[in-house]
């Protein structure tokens, strides 16, 4: 509990002056408060749908989501922004100014996924064509017979090192004669290995782009018939935003290395027909 002596010491300012501050404090903010709750509805509807997905093309670092009123209208209507987050940010050295409008960013966005779902439908129906055709065949022919041969080329270097080694403890060869030989057929076999795993890789690789499980092109199909963004759509197709200092933007999206895959594996299908 509080013991209090009044007027013990001279005030800094009169009774009458504090109130009449208090009462003008309580005004304004019960005015923002009244414009707030005005333009709450708005204001609702400006909902950041890039939430860690959106950064500066520059610098990397994250754009911030800002809400602003048009000035000087009298609608009292408000928009959206992104900005680069160093611009702001005391923290870090500052970067060069990257704005761009909510509006203008959703728009562009969706235009693209729009783009993108448009290719994807085609390459779909391409696909069904090339599926199992004479040009699909020979290219797993190939990867199969590559795959086939550095296997046998492996076997061979395996043995080679086991007799060699079985010469040095004969005493066939001497410690530096094995030692320069293994380190030849060590590198070999290094060399074997790498550019197996690589096919492995290329074919397993081609499969997936040739499938009709392919990811990309399931993707795309079941974004096909949107009209608008929502937080569903850029959650399942959108994997970051990078913002450039003209307001342009790069959109990388979710699947893309298998998009670039499937262009690159129909190319070689239609070559080797």
């Amino acid at each position: 509990e509080w013991i209090v002596f009044p007027n013990t010491h001279e005030a800094i300012i009169s009774r009458e002056d504090f109130e009449k501050v208090q009462d003008i404090m309580e005004a304004a903010s019960a005015e923002r408060q009244a414009k707030m709750e005005k333009s709450e509805e708005i204001r609702s509807t400006l909902i950041n749908l890039f939430e860690g997905k959106i950064v500066c093309a520059d610098c990397g670092r994250k754009m911030y989501f800002h809400k602003k009123r048009i000035d000087k209208d009298k609608r009292g209507r408000w928009y959206a922004f992104y900005e680069c987050s160093t611009a702001v940010s005391r923290r870090h050295q500052h970067c060069t100014p990257h704005y761009t409008r909510q509006d203008t960013l959703e728009a562009d966005v969706l235009a693209a996924i729009q783009l993108q779902v448009k290719a994807a439908l085609n390459y779909d129906k391409l696909l069904a064509k090339l599926r199992n055709s004479e040009g699909e065949r020979s290219i797993r022919d190939q990867q199969n017979a590559l795959i086939t041969s550095l296997n046998l080329k492996l076997s061979g270097i395996s043995k080679k090192r086991t007799r060699l080694y079985e010469d040095f403890t004969e005493g066939i060869l001497d410690e530096e004669e094995y030692a320069f030989a293994k380190k030849a057929y060590d590198e070999q076999y290094a060399d074997l290995s790498r550019r197996l795993d690589e096919a492995v890789q290329r074919k397993v690789k081609f499969a997936e782009a040739m499938s009709e499980d392919n990811k990309w092109l399931t993707l795309m199909k079941s974004v096909s018939g949107a009209t608008m963004l929502s937080h569903e759509l850029v959650d399942e197709s959108v994997e970051l935003v990078k913002v450039h200092e003209d307001g342009s933007i790069e959109l990388v999206m979710k699947y893309g290395d298998i998009y670039a895959l499937t262009v690159q594996s129909i190319k070689e299908v239609q070559e080797a027909m």
